[in-house]
C-alpha cells in the first residue's frame, strides 16, 4: 500500500514538473510573437509601366521615372530626392518635404474601374536625429496593385538635433477641389491620413490631372543632454512618437493565468497526498510497534 501511495504522489509530481514547463515554454514563445514583426510588403521590385502599357486599374506611383516620389527642398531652395544621395540636415534650418502621388491607372470598360479607394499617405519620421536615420513615406489604397509603394530617403546630422513639425503644414496640393486641404498630424504620422480628389474620402481619380503632392515642413532644433541620453540605439524619444503602440493580444495573459491556476491546484493535490503518504507511514509504524 505504501509503495502505491508513493508512486501516485511521484507521477502527481511529474505532472506539476511538466504542466509548469510547458508554461515557460509558452510564454518564450509568446514573447517571440510579440517582438516579432510582420515582414513588410517587397515594393521594390513592383512593376514600372510605360504610356504603351498603362494597367487597366488603380496603381500609385509607377510610371517610369515617379519610383522617387519623396523629395524635401532645404531653405537654400536645394531639391534632394529619394533614391539618390543622404541629406545632410543642418541646425537651426526649415525643411519642407513632398510626397508625390499619381494615379497611373487607366480603365477599360468601366470609368470608375481605375479610381483609387481608401487611399492614404502615412509617413514614418524621425522626431530625434544623432547621426543618421531614415524617413519613409508610403501611399496605399485598398484597391490598387500593389496595395503599398513607398520611398526612403537617408538623413544625416554632424550633430544631435531634434525634427520638429511645424503644426499647420500637412497639407495637399493639387489641381482639384481639395487643393491646400489640411491633413490631420496625427493620422499622417500614425496609420496613415486619407487624400483624395475631389473630397479627402480617399477616393483619387486616375491619370495627371489629378495628381499632386503632399506636403509638410519640419525644422531642426538642438538636442539637450538629456534627451541624447534617452535616446536609444537613435530611437525617437517616446514624448514625441505618434505613432500608436501595436496592442497586445490578450490571449497570452489569460492562458498564462488558466496554466498557473492549474499548477497550483496540482501541486496542493500532491502535497495533500504526500501529507496523507506520510500519515499512512506514520500510522503503520504506531501499528506495528
Amino acid at each position: 500500500m505504501m509503495r502505491k501511495h508513493f508512486k501516485l504522489c511521484l507521477a502527481v509530481l511529474i505532472v506539476v514538473c511538466l504542466v509548469f514547463g510547458c508554461e515557460s515554454s509558452m510564454a518564450s514563445a509568446a514573447e517571440i510573437g510579440d517582438n516579432g514583426s510582420p515582414p513588410e510588403d517587397d515594393v521594390i521590385g513592383r512593376p514600372l509601366y510605360t504610356e504603351d502599357t498603362r494597367p487597366n486599374f488603380p496603381v500609385f506611383n509607377s510610371m517610369e521615372g515617379e519610383e522617387n516620389f519623396l523629395s524635401i527642398i532645404g531653405s537654400d531652395g536645394a531639391i534632394t530626392q529619394s533614391g539618390g544621395e543622404a541629406l545632410e540636415l543642418k541646425l537651426n534650418q526649415e525643411y519642407e518635404v513632398r510626397i508625390s502621388y499619381c494615379n497611373d491607372g487607366v480603365p477599360t470598360g468601366i470609368p470608375t474601374y481605375a479610381n483609387a479607394n481608401d487611399a492614404k499617405v502615412r509617413v514614418e519620421f524621425p522626431f530625434t536625429i544623432t547621426s543618421e536615420r531614415e524617413l519613409t513615406t508610403m501611399i496605399t489604397a485598398s484597391n490598387s496593385q500593389p496595395e503599398t509603394v513607398s520611398a526612403t530617403m537617408i538623413l544625416v546630422a554632424s550633430e544631435p538635433m531634434s525634427l520638429e513639425v511645424i503644426r499647420g503644414t500637412t497639407r495637399i496640393v493639387n489641381n482639384n477641389p481639395t487643393n491646400n486641404d489640411l491633413l490631420s498630424y496625427e493620422e499622417l504620422f500614425g496609420d496613415g491620413a486619407l487624400i483624395g480628389t475631389n473630397s479627402m474620402i480617399g477616393i483619387v481619380l486616375y491619370g495627371p490631372e489629378n495628381a499632386g503632392y503632399v506636403t509638410f515642413k519640419f525644422r531642426t532644433l538642438p538636442l539637450d543632454q538629456s534627451a541624447i541620453e534617452s535616446v536609444v540605439t537613435d530611437r525617437p524619444i517616446e514624448s514625441v512618437v505618434v505613432t500608436p503602440e501595436p496592442k497586445v493580444a490578450e490571449k497570452g495573459p489569460k492562458m498564462t493565468s488558466l496554466i498557473i491556476a492549474l499548477g497550483g491546484v496540482l501541486a496542493l493535490t500532491a502535497a495533500a497526498w504526500l501529507a496523507y503518504f506520510f500519515y499512512q507511514c506514520r500510522s503503520g509504524g504506531n501499528a506495528q510497534d
